[in-house]
């Protein structure tokens, strides 16, 4: 079974009523939402991009960017 696709954006006041919250960590102290519609409407009402990740429990190359491409300041910045 696949992890639900996960939607960040720019760190800010976490929403307790925000779905599967309980059920998952954010790394780097991301704003992290499990649900892409509420995602899609947090971002646009903060008028910042979104960043979807599909990730697999076994791909390699997803842990390489989950280490290398989320923590880069530019990416946080954002």
């Amino acid at each position: 079974m696949m992890p639900p696709t996960i939607v960040a954006t720019q760190k800010d006041e976490t929403d307790p009523s925000k779905k599967y919250a309980n059920l998952f960590e954010a790394p780097l102290g991301l704003n992290l939402y499990f649900d892409y519609d509420a995602a899609l409407a947090h971002a646009q009402k903060e008028g910042k991009p979104s960043f979807v990740d599909f990730t697999g429990w076994g791909c390699v190359n997803c842990r390489k960017m989950e280490k290398s491409v989320w923590p880069d300041p530019q990416v946080l910045l954002r």
